[in-house]
């Protein structure tokens, strides 16, 4: 599995998880395990959404 697979793999299971209303605990509970596997930039972007997430 390439890097970028990774990242678009990521972007996705946030956008299908948002769209279909699942609370930011089993979003968070789903993506850490992937955010592990990143390097320090993904993880920040990708964590940085998480407020976001949380907000909605």
């Amino acid at each position: 599995m390439k890097e970028t697979d990774a990242v678009d793999l990521s972007l996705f299971l946030f956008m299908f998880f948002i769209g279909s209303a699942t609370s930011d605990f089993v979003i968070w509970l789903i993506s850490f395990p992937l955010l592990i596997r990143y390097d320090s930039l993904d993880q920040k972007l990708v964590l940085a959404a998480v407020p976001v997430v949380q907000n909605v």
